[in-house]
C-alpha cells in the first residue's frame, strides 16, 4: 500500500498534500508522525476555528476517503514484529509505515508480536481498523509470539478434526462387532480371552480418542453483547442472528439474558429457566418475536421481581447466519433505573469467551458506560481472557444528525479510544470498531424480504422510488434516507447492500470477533486434546505391532535372544527413570533461573495450594471491608435522596415510609459484591499469574521428558539393530505434552448481610431509623417548606457527617455480627482452592501421570511378549490366531491411523 507521513506542524500545507495525494491515489495511507492525538489532528484539517480558508480545509467527502493511523504506539515504542506471508519468508518489521507499505489487502499473511505485548498486537489492529484494511481473517492473522508456536498445529488439527471423529467411529463400532463376533466363536476360553484383550484394548483406545475429539469438536463458543441501557445492543445480536427476534423498542429495556443459539432442526424454540426445559415452538421468526416482545412487557411492570426475568433460551433458524457454533447472549444493561440487572449481566459475561461492549457513539462514554466497563474488564483481567474484550462504537450513523460536525469515523474512533487510554493503562489494550448495527440490520432485513433490486448499483433517487415500491418494508426507507446522507456528504452515488453493510462496519467487527472466537477461545483445550489423542494413538500402535514383534523375537537365535533381553532390560530400567512421577532436580535444572516452580516452590506443586491460601488472607481484612461498603453505601444513599422527586412529609413516621421505598438491605449486599468484584482483579494478579507460569514450567519438564525417552528408545533400537532384529520399539508423542487449566469463577464470591430485602430502618439497632435521619437533615434547616415539600440540596460532606453520627456505628456492628470477613475468605479460599488452583493441579499431574502411565503400559506390553516367545514358538496355531486378531483389528483402524497420521505429518512439516 501506498503510504504518506503528514506531521501536524502545518495544517495548511498538510490539507494540500493530502487533496493532491486523494487526488492521485484514493487508496492512500496517511501516517501520523505529529506529537498530539489524530481526533484533533482531524478536526483541525476540518476547520479548526483559528481562520483556515473554506477552501484550505477537508470537506466529508474527502475525509470519507481520508485513511489516516498512527506512526507509533503511545509509548512511542518501536514495533517488534515479523510479517510472514504465505507465499515468502519472514520478515522482520519496526514500523507501522514498513507493515503497511509490505501489505496489500489480498494476499495471505501472518503478523507476529515478537515482544509477546498484548498492547502491541492491539494497537496495530487498531491501527489497521483506522485506515478500514479490508480484515478478510482467513487470509490475515495477527498474533504473539507465543500464540503463534501452537498456531500451525491447531489449524491442522481443526481442519481435520471432522474427519478425525469420522474414522474413529467408524473404528470404534468395527471394534465393537469385531468383539461381539469373538465371544461366539467356537474356542476355549484361554484363547478367547487372549483374542479378545487385544481387541478391547484397541476399543478402549478409540474410545478415549473419540471422547477427545468430541470434546475438542463441541467446544462451546459463547458470545456475550453487554452494554449500558439503549446502546443498541439488541440490533447488534440481530446482525449476527441474521434476523429480527431481539425486540428494540425504546420503551422495552432487555429485562434478563437472551440465549441464542441456532436450532438444530430449523423450528423456533423458547423457553425460560425454571420451566424444566420445556420449549414453546414457533414456525416463524414472527411468531417468536411477538412472545418475546410480551415477556419483556411483562417485566417493565414486575416491581415484585425488580422488573427481572429468569434468562430466556431462543432457539433460531436465520439460513444466512455464519455463527452457527455460538452461543449468543443479548445481556440486559445493567443501569435501568430502578431494576435488578446488573446480576444477570455479570452472569453471562462470566460464562462468554468472547465480549463485544458497546459504546453509544451520540454520548461518547457516559459515567455509568465507564463504571460498567471497569466491571467487565475486572472479569476479563480475572479470568485472564486478555484478547476477548471487543468494543463497537455503535450508532456512528447518527453524526449526520449534526450538519457542523465533521463525519470522520477515525476521528469519532480515536476520541473514545484516546479517553479510555487516559481513564487507566489497562484500556491500552481495547480495539475499538465503528458500527452502525442499524445500518447493517436494516440492509439484511430488506434482503430478507426478497427485495432483489437493490443487488445492482442504484442511484439515491432510484432508492427513493425503491422504497416508495416497497413501503411493507420500512428497512428500505432507512436506507434510503442514509443513502441521501452518503450522497450528499461523500458523493457516493451507486447505492447496493453490500456498499451498506461494508460502510456499517459490522463485517469487519463480525469477522474479528469470528477470528478471536475461533483462534484464541479454543487453543488452549485443543493443544490438550491433541496430545491425549496422540497418547492413546501410540498405546493402540503398541498392540498392533504385538505380532511383528513377536516373529522377530522367534527368528532370534538363543544368543540373540539373551542379548536383546539385555537391551529390553537397560531400555526398561532408563524409561522408568526418565517416567517417573515424581520431579527430580535433573527436571530442575532444566527451567530458567526465575521459574516460579523452582524458584519459589521447590519442585513442590502442594507448596502452591498452601501458598496461595496464605495469600488470600492478605485480601480481606475486616476493617477495610467496614469501611469501603460503608463508604460505598453513603454515596448511594446520598444520590439517591439529592435524585428524589417526591414529596417529604414532616413526621417521622412519614418519612420512615419515604426512606423505606428508597433503601434496603439488597442496597448494601449490592456494595460487598462490588467490593468483592475490585478484589478479583487484585487476587488475581497477586498469584493466577503465579499459577500459570507453574502450568508452563511444568509442561517444559513434559516436553523435555519426551525428548529424553525418545532418546533412550533411539539407543535400543541401534541397539537391537546390531542384532539383526527389527523390534518396534513403543514410540513418543508428536504432539507436545500440555495440560489443561481452568479459570476460576471469582464473581461467584457474593456476601448477603441478609437473604430477604429487610428495610435499612429495621438492619441498623442504633435507635435512629432513615426516616430519623431525614428528621436531623430538615431540623438542620436543610428542608425548605418554601419548596412545596422538596428537600434542597444538601452537600455530600454534610450528609455524611450526619450518616457518620447517627448511622455509622451500628452499620460496623451489623456487618460485624453477619461476620462478612470471613464468609468473603471462605467462599474465595472455596472458589479459588478449591475449585481453581487444587482442579488446576490435579488436572496438571493427572496429564503428566497419563502420559507417563501410556509408556509405561507400551513397556509392559513389549516385556510380555518376550515373556511369550517361548510359548509362541511351539504353539504355532495360538501364534496364527493371534496374528488373525491383531490383523483384524488393524482393518478396524487403518482408517483413522491413516487421518492421525497425515495430521501428525502436516504438523510436523509446519
Amino acid at each position: 500500500m501506498k503510504c504518506v507521513e503528514v506531521d501536524g506542524k502545518d495544517k495548511s500545507r498538510d490539507i494540500k498534500l493530502i487533496k493532491s495525494k486523494l487526488e492521485e491515489n484514493s487508496g492512500v495511507i496517511f501516517i501520523y508522525t505529529g506529537t498530539g492525538a489524530i481526533y484533533d489532528y482531524i478536526h483541525a484539517l476540518h476547520n479548526d476555528g483559528k481562520g483556515l480558508d473554506e477552501n484550505v480545509r477537508l470537506n466529508d467527502a474527502e475525509l470519507y476517503k481520508f485513511r489516516i493511523c498512527y506512526a507509533n504506539q503511545p509509548t512511542n515504542e518501536k514495533l517488534n514484529i515479523t510479517v510472514i506471508p504465505q507465499d515468502g519468508n519472514g520478515k522482520d518489521l519496526s514500523s507501522m509505515k514498513q507493515l503497511l507499505e509490505m501489505l496489500d489487502g489480498e494476499k495471505a499473511c501472518r503478523i507476529v508480536v515478537n515482544s509477546n505485548k498484548k498492547e502491541e498486537l492491539a494497537f496495530i489492529v487498531q491501527q489497521l481498523i483506522y485506515i478500514q484494511y479490508p480484515m478478510k481473517l482467513e487470509k490475515f492473522e495477527i498474533l504473539l509470539r507465543q500464540e503463534e508456536i501452537d498456531a500451525d498445529k491447531i489449524k491442522r488439527f481443526k481442519e481435520r478434526v471432522d474427519d478425525l471423529t469420522e474414522t474413529c467411529t467408524e473404528s470404534v463400532e468395527r471394534l465393537e462387532k469385531l468383539v461381539e463376533q469373538t465371544k461366539l466363536e467356537s474356542m476355549d476360553a484361554p484363547a478367547r480371552e487372549e483374542r479378545l484383550e487385544d481387541t478391547k484394548s484397541a476399543l478402549e483406545c478409540c474410545k478415549s480418542i473419540r471422547k477427545n475429539l468430541e470434546k475438542a469438536r463441541m467446544v462451546e463458543l459463547k458470545l456475550a453483547v453487554a452494554a449500558t441501557k439503549k446502546t443498541g445492543k439488541s440490533v447488534v445480536v440481530n446482525s449476527f442472528i441474521g434476523e429480527e427476534l431481539a425486540p428494540t423498542d425504546v420503551q422495552l429495556a432487555t429485562p434478563n439474558n437472551c440465549i441464542y443459539r441456532k436450532s438444530r432442526d430449523n423450528k423456533y424454540r423458547l423457553w425460560m429457566e425454571g420451566d424444566n426445559g420445556k420449549a414453546k415452538e414457533y414456525d416463524s421468526s414472527k411468531e417468536i418475536w411477538k412472545d418475546i416482545e410480551d415477556l419483556f412487557r411483562s417485566a417493565q411492570n414486575d416491581t415484585e421481581n425488580d422488573f427481572v426475568l429468569s434468562d430466556m433460551h431462543i432457539e433460531y433458524c436465520a439460513p444466512g447466519n455464519n455463527y452457527s457454533s455460538y452461543t449468543i447472549y443479548d445481556t440486559p444493561g445493567p443501569d435501568a433505573a430502578g431494576t435488578n440487572h446488573r446480576e444477570p449481566a455479570r452472569r453471562a459475561i462470566n460464562k462468554c469467551d468472547v465480549v463485544v461492549f458497546c459504546i453509544d457513539y451520540s454520548k461518547y462514554l457516559t459515567d455509568s458506560e465507564e463504571s460498567y466497563l471497569k466491571e467487565v474488564k475486572n472479569i476479563f483481567k480475572a479470568q485472564q481472557k486478555f484478547h476477548s474484550l471487543i468494543f463497537a462504537l455503535n450508532k456512528i450513523d447518527v453524526r449526520y444528525d449534526d450538519s457542523k460536525q465533521s463525519k470522520s469515523i477515525v476521528q469519532a474512533v480515536d476520541f473514545v479510544k484516546t479517553r479510555l487510554a487516559r481513564i487507566g493503562d489497562e484500556y491500552r489494550d481495547c480495539i475499538i470498531f465503528p458500527t452502525s448495527s442499524l445500518e447493517y440490520f436494516n440492509a439484511i432485513e430488506a434482503e430478507n424480504y426478497g427485495v432483489s433490486e437493490l443487488n445492482v448499483p442504484k442511484s439515491e433517487l432510484e432508492m427513493i422510488k425503491l422504497a416508495k415500491n416497497h413501503r411493507d418494508v420500512p428497512a428500505l426507507k432507512w436506507l434510503q434516507g442514509h443513502a441521501s446522507d452518503l450522497c450528499y456528504y461523500h458523493n457516493i452515488e451507486e447505492f447496493t447492500y453490500d456498499v451498506f453493510k461494508q460502510d456499517s462496519g459490522m463485517p469487519a467487527l463480525m469477522s474479528y470477533v469470528s477470528y478471536v472466537a475461533t483462534s484464541k477461545a479454543r487453543e488452549e483445550i485443543i493443544n490438550h486434546v491433541a496430545c491425549d489423542i496422540d497418547q492413546q494413538n501410540i498405546k493402540l500402535n503398541t498392540i498392533l505391532s504385538t505380532v511383528s514383534n513377536l516373529e522377530a523375537l522367534i527368528k532370534a537365535d538363543k544368543n540373540q535372544i539373551n542379548e536383546i533381553k539385555n537391551i529390553l532390560e537397560n531400555y526398561t530400567r532408563d524409561i522408568v527413570t526418565v517416567l517417573t512421577t515424581d520431579f527430580t532436580v535433573n527436571d530442575l535444572k532444566i527451567l530458567p533461573s526465575d521459574s516460579v516452580f523452582k524458584k519459589k516452590y521447590q519442585g513442590d506443586l502442594n507448596q502452591a495450594i498452601e501458598q496461595t491460601n496464605k495469600k488470600i488472607d492478605a485480601f480481606f481484612d475486616e476493617n477495610e471491608i467496614i469501611n469501603k461498603v460503608y463508604g460505598s453505601i453513603v454515596r448511594k444513599m446520598y444520590g439517591k435522596l439529592v435524585s428524589y422527586k417526591g414529596e417529604i412529609v414532616e413526621g417521622e413516621d412519614k418519612l420512615q415510609a419515604v426512606t423505606n421505598s428508597l433503601f434496603n438491605s439488597a442496597d448494601v449486599n449490592e456494595a460487598l459484591h462490588n467490593y468483592c468484584i475490585e478484589q478479583n482483579a487484585l487476587i488475581s494478579e497477586a498469584f493466577l499469574n503465579e499459577i500459570k507460569s507453574v502450568k508452563k514450567d511444568i509442561e517444559k519438564i513434559g516436553n523435555d521428558r519426551q525428548r529424553r525417552a525418545k532418546m533412550v528408545s533411539e539407543q535400543a533400537k541401534n541397539a537391537l539393530k546390531k542384532q539383526n532384529v527389527n523390534l518396534q520399539l513403543p514410540e513418543f508423542p508428536n504432539v507436545q505434552f500440555s495440560a489443561e487449566i481452568h479459570n476460576p469463577d471469582m464473581t461467584e464470591i457474593s456476601v448477603n448481610v441478609n437473604n430477604s430485602k429487610l428495610k435499612l430502618g429495621d438492619l441498623f439497632n442504633t435507635g435512629y431509623s432513615f426516616g430519623g435521619i431525614l428528621f436531623s437533615i430538615i431540623t438542620l434547616g436543610i428542608y425548605d417548606p418554601k419548596l412545596r415539600g422538596k428537600l434542597k440540596q444538601i452537600e455530600y460532606d454534610d450528609f455524611k457527617t450526619i450518616c457518620d453520627d447517627k448511622l455509622r456505628d451500628g452499620f460496623e456492628k451489623e456487618l460485624y455480627k453477619a461476620k462478612v470477613c470471613d464468609k468473603m475468605h471462605k467462599q474465595a479460599e472455596g472458589i479459588l482452592i478449591t475449585n481453581y488452583v487444587d482442579i488446576m493441579i490435579k488436572d496438571l499431574k493427572y496429564a503428566f501421570d497419563d502420559m507417563l502411565k501410556v509408556q509405561k503400559d507400551c513397556v509392559e506390553c513389549f516385556l510380555n511378549i518376550i515373556d511369550d516367545t517361548d510359548k509362541y514358538k511351539q504353539e504355532i496355531e495360538q501364534r496364527t490366531a493371534r496374528k488373525d486378531t491383531i490383523y483384524q483389528v488393524q482393518n478396524c483402524t487403518k482408517d483413522f491411523m491413516n487421518v492421525w497420521n497425515s495430521v501428525v505429518s502436516a504438523v510436523a512439516s509446519s
